[in-house]
């Protein structure tokens, strides 16, 4: 946008002047969009979630005219499943804006690769064999390659580990572990270890522990140790299973985090009860959301567990800070699970549970929340 082929989705304001629940008339704010899921006013303008773009338009003197071209805020939602495209825009309390998508949609933000067969892909294998020779003999199969090219940089290390680091000691956890593949990749994962390393020694003063290269830190909260150690990305989905108690924060490149969020929702019973957050530390946005899709054949069945929803918000208000509010929800999950009132994806699982609806397991959270 603004230049593009033209959608058929629109956004229309439909005036009722008298309250009688019927529209008087109707005017277009904007037309021509495609894959239109969400829109919110405020700040002079309206925000317009238009996949893969989150789209302001201006309108400074509120006459329901765009004072003129959008401007693209984020160019980055995935388009490959319609059920789960980012939608839902609103302004929270805090004046945040808000939104939600789905986690079977790719996400597409940093890595950059070349489609096999492509004219990108045959230009950019030109040039990289004129000008490694050498390394370009390693590729097996040139003819019939696809190439991706991965960034791993020193400053978004940093910032990723520092609020790992930081989220350790607001909450008062053990250890904060690198989780890499630097033993292959060892100028890009390998340099996101050692670079996560030296963040903790710069900015918290951590000190190697036996040597190194594991370090520890002092909380300034309590006063205990923190831990900030690494593993092998294929070792930690090994000791997930065997060793779980021997981690807690874990700092990770995406494609790892997908992986191991799913291995670890699978060790409490599946996506159905696993949260999640994407929160920039920096700026202070997050939107927190269900770890699965929308998952619309179980629509209207009043069937799934909304365990992951609701403890994406219980993540939500601790972000906020109302941590009262988010431990009575861990409460009253507890105490529902404990008393094996669930839904089918646990029921299954569970000697003697007693199968409840969706809504049902929502009232048991309620009584159990004390």
């Amino acid at each position: 946008p603004p230049v593009g082929p033209r959608g058929a989705d629109r956004i229309t304001i439909l005036e009722d002047t008298d309250g009688d629940g019927f529209y008087e008339s109707a005017k277009d704010f904007v037309d021509g969009l495609n894959l239109t899921t969400g829109f919110a006013i405020g700040h002079g303008g309206v925000y317009v979630l238009n996949v893969p773009y989150l789209l302001f338009y201006p309108d400074q003197d509120q006459d329901d005219v765009p004072d003129g071209d959008p401007e693209v805020l984020l160019s980055t939602f995935g388009m490959e499943d319609s059920s789960s495209l980012a939608n839902s825009l609103i302004f929270g309390p805090d004046g945040w804006l808000y939104g939600t998508q789905g986690t079977n949609i790719t996400a597409r933000i940093r890595g950059i690769e070349f489609e096999q067969g492509s004219e990108d892909c045959q230009r950019f294998c030109q040039e990289f064999s004129k000008s490694f020779p050498e390394r370009w003999q390693k590729v097996r199969f040139p003819d019939s390659v696809g190439i991706g090219i991965k960034p791993v940089s020193r400053e978004g290390t940093s910032r990723l580990v520092k609020a790992a680091i930081q989220y350790a000691i607001d909450n008062q956890r053990d250890s904060v572990t690198l989780v890499h593949k630097g033993n292959i990749m060892k100028f890009t994962e390998g340099g996101f270890r050692d670079w996560g390393y030296q963040c903790a020694k710069e900015h918290f003063g951590a000190e190697l522990l036996d040597g190194g290269p594991w370090c520890q830190l002092t909380s300034p909260k309590n006063g205990k140790p923190i831990i900030i150690k690494d593993v092998i990305a294929d070792a930690m989905l090994q000791q997930i299973l065997t060793r779980p108690d021997e981690y807690d924060v874990i700092a990770t490149l995406n494609l790892n985090g997908d992986y191991i969020s799913d291995a670890l929702a699978a060790c409490v019973g599946g996506i159905g009860i696993a949260p999640g957050g994407n929160i920039n530390y920096d700026t202070g946005h997050a939107i927190f959301e269900a770890t699965h899709g929308t998952a619309p054949k179980y629509a209207d069945q009043d069937k799934v567990n909304p365990g992951s929803v609701i403890l994406s918000g219980e993540m939500m208000l601790r972000y906020f800070g109302w941590t009262e509010a988010a431990d009575l929800i861990i409460a009253g999950i507890n105490g529902a699970i404990r008393a094996k009132t669930v839904t089918y994806d646990f029921e299954r699982q569970m000697e003697d549970a007693t199968l409840v609806k969706c809504s049902e397991f929502g009232h048991e959270v309620v009584k159990h929340m004390g």
